[in-house]
């Protein structure tokens, strides 16, 4: 995985830090830390990362975060978005680490002149597409964060997780599955994403696959063509559906079996688009919308 993770060196001690850093995986503080706290502090500028950081019991660590992370714990300040970090609050919450997950250009130019200038070290890497890749974003975090143990077994576990979903759809018929996040215009999660990776092992195929793009938009005539079998509807904390709930008015007497079988489903977990540790229970109350009616599938 493409990433550059660029580590502090105090002017004057650059033998002495390097080997530091080669032994132990860390650097030094940087300049005005408490040297009697020995632990991380820590900035994600990525909900996703901050959800590790907190699995791996890292979350008190946190000092910094982006905005409308909805992952991380109450305390920290927020010191922007990635793409538009307010420096001086970054660098007032005395960072050691600064994570983030970003596109194909790579972090901001300042975090990275900040990072080489020695203020902290910053670990960035590709937006994920698949279950492995968070597996393997979430074991170099761990190594980033002095917790790479913690972070195998971490990993181990959600894959296990996973895999003990899809073994609960084995043999069973695959719907056509619409995953729907946006809903004017309907907007659904295309092939080659992580969700589309959920869905496989939840036991339906995604009616968007074919898409030339991850995120496809659809008017009325193109969900006829579609025929899903089933809708999730992925709205982090949406509130349950209701009874001619106007939220649906863009299915209404659509001839597609979700709406004739009344198979449009919600899911509201707060995470449920967060590509992260959480992947299991997304799958999870993907299987249960799928195959057990979404009984379970709302919150």
């Amino acid at each position: 995985m493409m990433r550059r993770r660029a580590r502090r060196l105090t002017i004057g001690f650059l033998a002495l830090a390097a080997l530091v850093t080669t032994a132990c995986g860390r650097s030094q503080p940087p300049a005005g830390a408490d040297s009697s706290d020995k632990g991380p502090r820590i900035v994600s500028l990525t909900p996703a990362i901050t959800q590790m950081i907190v699995d791996l019991g890292l979350g008190d660590r946190l000092v910094g975060i982006a905005q409308y992370d909805a992952a991380a714990p109450e305390g920290p300040p927020v010191v922007g978005i990635y793409t538009e970090v307010d420096t001086e609050k970054l660098l007032s919450v005395n960072p050691t680490h600064v994570l983030l997950m970003t596109g194909k250009d790579g972090p901001p130019a300042a975090l990275t002149e900040m990072a080489d200038a020695g203020r902290f070290t910053l670990a960035w890497y590709p937006y994920t597409n698949t279950a492995a890749d968070v597996a393997e974003v979430l074991a170099d975090v761990g190594a980033v964060l002095g917790r790479p143990d913690e972070a195998d077994a971490l990993r181990d576990r959600m894959i296990n997780d996973l895999k003990a979903v899809a073994d609960r759809t084995e043999g069973l018929n695959k719907p056509r599955v619409l995953m729907v996040f946006a809903l004017s215009p309907v907007m659904a999660s295309g092939g080659g994403t992580v969700l589309d990776a959920m869905l496989t092992r939840a036991g339906g195929v995604n009616a968007a696959a074919a898409s030339a793009t991850t995120a496809p938009t659809y008017d009325r005539e193109a969900l006829i063509a579609l025929q899903p079998d089933v809708i999730l509807l992925l709205k982090p904390g949406d509130p349950p559906l209701r009874e001619h709930d106007e939220r649906l008015a863009g299915f209404d007497g659509l001839p597609i079996p979700a709406v004739e079988h009344g198979r449009i489903v919600l899911l509201n977990d707060p995470l449920v688009l967060l590509p992260s540790t959480n992947l299991p229970r997304v799958a999870e109350q993907m299987r249960q919308a799928i195959h057990d009616h979404g009984e379970a599938a709302e919150r």
